[in-house]
């Protein structure tokens, strides 16, 4: 652990012993709150610190830059250094548009099929005995409540709508990277990083193209864009979607993974899957068929942990969150989640790792 990493832990602890009075005193769209809402989603331990409230105030925002500026230092050498090994670039099947022409050529759509369920619902009768995730325990979830009332989330649930993915994750991941504050990662703003855009904190001079089924127009749409253009929320989240998509029909459906991907990158979550299919004898296709298989967590941590086993260069003593997965379903306000896998429609049990296909072959 480095002096960054105990220090954001430090105030943490600080901030939690406190936050309940400090969240009385103003409303949910203060954007103090939302600081504190994101010093939560930090990696953090306990530590005992007396504090004032009037000092908690003053010092949660040099904590969150903390965070943020060092999560950006690991983002900016995984962007620099990683550009070889990073083969994830898009296959084009049909004509290249701009970003511009699919964005205004795409409907007004909210996803009603959505449900969204309170996330202490009772444990169906067929339902295992273990609990995989405890879905929606944050005790910050609230807030993703409220930003759910809100016009900015109308544009989760138009991309959700347009590419099938499931919006309640999308906006739980928008909370741990940004707090659901778009314009403060935005350049020049209070918290960007030099190296992420946005609410979904989407890396700059990466690619700039992206690649999805769009089941409302029924093509393939292929997209290229500007880092200016992702400054746009509505921009920025359809193109977190379309990657997001990319990476559940890369991981068969497997939804956990294609979450621990938007942290990792496609190139370390297929190490450390490869990893542990190799220990255990069997496929890689094997184990990412098996959704309730968290086997794999185990060298996500060995990442996490020893970086430099597994690339060379890597220049710092860890790597990504190696608890991003369990940090996002405890933001997501809902335990079963609709989207497609291969133009099926999945019905997902967050906590117990289950799926239910319910439509065959939309596309």
């Amino acid at each position: 652990m480095n002096n960054d990493q105990q220090v954001n832990q430090d105030l943490f602890d600080m901030l939690k012993s406190h936050s309940k009075d400090v969240y009385d005193e103003k409303k949910i769209n203060d954007e103090n709150n939302y600081e504190l809402a994101k010093k939560d989603s930090s990696k953090m331990v306990r530590a005992k610190i007396s504090i004032s409230k009037k000092q908690i105030m003053k010092v949660t925002g040099v904590a969150l830059g903390t965070v943020i500026v060092f999560s950006g230092f690991l983002n900016f050498v995984k962007t620099k250094n990683m550009e070889k090994l990073l083969d994830n670039t898009v296959t084009v099947t049909e004509e290249t548009t701009s970003f511009s022409e699919v964005v205004t050529s795409t409907p007004d759509i909210t996803f009603s099929e959505i449900k969204i369920e309170q996330p202490n619902q009772n444990k169906s009768s067929n339902l295992p005995e273990i609990e995989l995730f405890d879905v929606g325990n944050n005790e910050y979830i609230s807030y993703v409540y409220d930003y759910m009332n809100t016009s900015e989330y109308a544009f989760f649930e138009k991309m959700a709508s347009i590419y099938k993915v499931p919006s309640q994750v999308m906006v739980a991941i928008g909370m741990q990277e940004a707090a659901l504050n778009h314009n403060a990662c935005l350049p020049n703003g209070k918290y960007y990083n030099g190296c992420a855009i946005g609410i979904l904190q989407l890396e700059q001079n990466c690619n700039n193209a992206v690649s999805a089924y769009n089941y409302i127009s029924n093509f393939e749409e292929n997209v290229k864009y500007t880092d200016d253009e992702l400054c746009d929320i509505e921009n920025n989240i359809q193109v977190g979607c379309m990657r997001f998509q990319q990476s559940i029909e890369k991981y068969n459906g497997n939804i956990y993974i294609a979450i621990q991907a938007h942290n990792y990158g496609e190139v370390m979550m297929d190490k450390a899957l490869k990893c542990t299919a190799d220990e255990k004898g069997i496929d890689v296709v094997e184990l990412i068929n098996n959704y309730q298989d968290l086997s794999w967590l185990k060298y996500v941590q060995d990442i996490h942990d020893n970086p430099k086993k597994y690339l060379e260069f890597w220049q710092y003593g860890t790597y990504g969150s190696a608890d991003y997965l369990s940090r996002i379903l405890s933001y997501c306000p809902t335990d079963k989640v609709i989207y497609q896998y291969n133009g099926n429609e999945v019905i997902f049990d967050l906590r117990y790792g289950i799926s239910e296909i319910v439509n065959n072959k939309l596309k």
